[in-house]
């Protein structure tokens, strides 16, 4: 129940990525991207849900603008695996 969000403003914090997530779901953590040594910023962030449904409200959210930039949203992990197999034939 996590999604990887991207392109964001160095000068985000968590309060602002809360609120613009926040109509999607009850979101549980989020772990900013850190360089290993520097312990700087990398733009992005894992941000974990409360119901399963969140993460694909999250992921529609893909080119929204927060902070003057269009985030990139994405299942962690890849997609979950409930979705396929429904064709076939």
């Amino acid at each position: 129940k996590s999604v990887f969000v991207a392109n964001l403003s160095f000068s985000i914090d968590e309060e602002t990525l809360r609120d613009a997530f926040k109509d999607c779901g009850t979101i549980t953590a989020i772990r900013f991207g850190e360089d290993r040594d520097t312990g700087a910023f990398k733009g992005y962030a894992f941000m974990d849900f409360e119901e399963t449904e969140a993460t694909d409200k999250a992921v529609a959210m893909a080119g929204t603008d927060i902070m003057g930039r269009a985030v990139r949203v994405d299942f962690a992990g890849g997609r979950r695996g409930d979705g396929g197999g429904r064709g076939g034939g």
